[in-house]
């Protein structure tokens, strides 16, 4: 291979690497947020495994800028030295369809419908079938048989009370809630505009078991 190929590719390898480094940060950043776990997926991958995969893309982007530190040091001299060449039409073409297949690949997960699957998604149909399980045990003023299900921010209120055996209520008092408040949507979004986190409800959860 000569010089000026061997160039193209490591620069290529180094351009593509970096592109789709950014594209699996951003898809675990905003399509499949911390806290998801192995409840959410694009194309079958959960955040832990896109997670593996943005480590060994980096891995791989690290040593191909390795190899480019190697041997374009002498490349880059000869550009600044030297009068750069002109590049045909075909050429400049060539080059703009594999970056847009490039960008095309790594945009992809992004754009992808995002599926519910495992234990969340059950505990989401069980709460559709009994709505009025919790009411009734905060009513009686019992405290419920926790299950020992983590608590994570694609679980609504009502799949946190039942997880925790805690009441809706005593969450919404606890986190200074609205009474209006949504109980079925994803904490994950209401985290924001009501100014909790995550650990504020699984304290309280843990606090309100101990009590009991």
């Amino acid at each position: 291979m000569r010089k000026y190929q061997r160039d193209f590719v490591v620069n290529s390898l180094v351009f593509t690497l970096f592109v789709l480094l950014v594209a699996t940060g951003a898809l675990m950043k905003f399509v499949l947020p911390k806290g998801s776990g192995e409840s959410l997926a694009v194309w079958g991958l959960g955040r832990h495994d896109w997670g593996s995969i943005h480590f060994w893309i980096a891995v791989g982007l690290l040593s191909a800028i390795a190899l480019h530190l190697l041997f374009h040091w002498s490349w880059i001299s000869a550009v600044v030295r030297g009068r750069p060449r002109e590049l045909g039409a075909r050429r400049v073409k060539l080059g703009l369809v594999a970056v847009a297949a490039l960008l095309a690949v790594a945009v992809a997960p992004l754009v992808s419908p995002v599926r519910q699957t495992g234990k969340p998604a059950e505990r989401e149909m069980e709460a559709q079938t009994a709505p009025a399980a919790a009411p009734a045990v905060a009513k009686a003023e019992v405290c419920p048989a926790p299950t020992g299900a983590e608590i994570h921010g694609t679980m609504s209120l009502e799949q946190v009370a039942r997880a925790g055996g805690v009441p809706v209520e005593h969450l919404i008092r606890q986190l200074r809630l609205p009474a209006g408040v949504s109980r079925t949507e994803p904490l994950r979004q209401l985290t924001g505009a009501h100014g909790f986190t995550m650990d504020d409800v699984r304290r309280i959860v843990t606090d309100y078991q101990r009590r009991c």
